[in-house]
């Protein structure tokens, strides 16, 4: 049987919610359970196949969650830095109404974005993926996503992504990424064994695509 705390119940219906009451435009999110495509609502604990527009509209929602709740840290992860440039005023906030904010990312364009702490990486065997994760006393929420191999712009591509708001899953994601975020390859490779995202074949994807 699987226990659900009360700090996990609340996580999962204030994001709900908020992907609910804020629905972003053109975004989608497939689950691989039932095929049926969704444009706002998200089952933490499910895997999805999602576009760029549904998984940035979880990564807000996060943010927004996170801003809120005014405490805790915030770690994200962007593949390219550039991607931080239409968010930096939404993070800048945020950095100051919490405890910590990172972000890690690929790229040199790195500009100073107040107290959020930027963080530029060399390794390449993290560019597929793209995490927020979001860690306090109260809440817990994570949505961790790796794009597929035949997507080649980030904007078009589609990602597989699982959400959840479990604090354990949280706090080990939380901890890998620490451990991940260096580049070892061992490392990466028992990160992707432990919190496995399937890729469906390309049979799927026709049936799963709602970009």
């Amino acid at each position: 049987m699987v226990v659900v705390t009360k700090s996990e119940q609340k996580a999962q219906k204030i994001l709900k919610r908020f992907l609910e009451e804020n629905p972003a435009p053109e975004s989608c999110f497939c689950s691989l359970e039932s095929a049926k495509p969704s444009c706002t609502t998200v089952d933490p604990e499910t895997h999805y196949i999602c576009n760029f527009k549904g998984l940035s509209s979880i990564g807000r929602a996060i943010v927004e969650i996170a801003t809120d709740a005014s405490e805790g840290e915030l770690i994200a992860f962007l593949p390219e830095m550039r991607e931080l440039a239409p968010q930096r005023e939404r993070y800048r906030n945020l950095a100051e109404a919490i405890n910590r904010v990172r972000v890690y990312s690929h790229g040199d364009d790195v500009k100073r974005c107040g107290k959020v702490e930027l963080i530029p990486m060399s390794s390449s065997k993290m560019k597929p993926y793209w995490m927020v994760l979001y860690s306090s006393m109260r809440l817990n929420i994570a949505c961790i996503a790796k794009r597929h191999s035949t997507s080649k712009a980030m904007e078009t591509g589609l990602f597989s992504c699982f959400v959840t708001c479990n604090p354990f899953q949280v706090h080990a994601l939380r901890r890998q990424f620490g451990l991940m975020s260096v580049g070892l390859p061992g490392v990466i490779q028992q990160w992707e064994s432990e919190f496995p995202l399937p890729i469906p074949s390309e049979n799927e994807l026709q049936k799963l695509s709602c970009s």
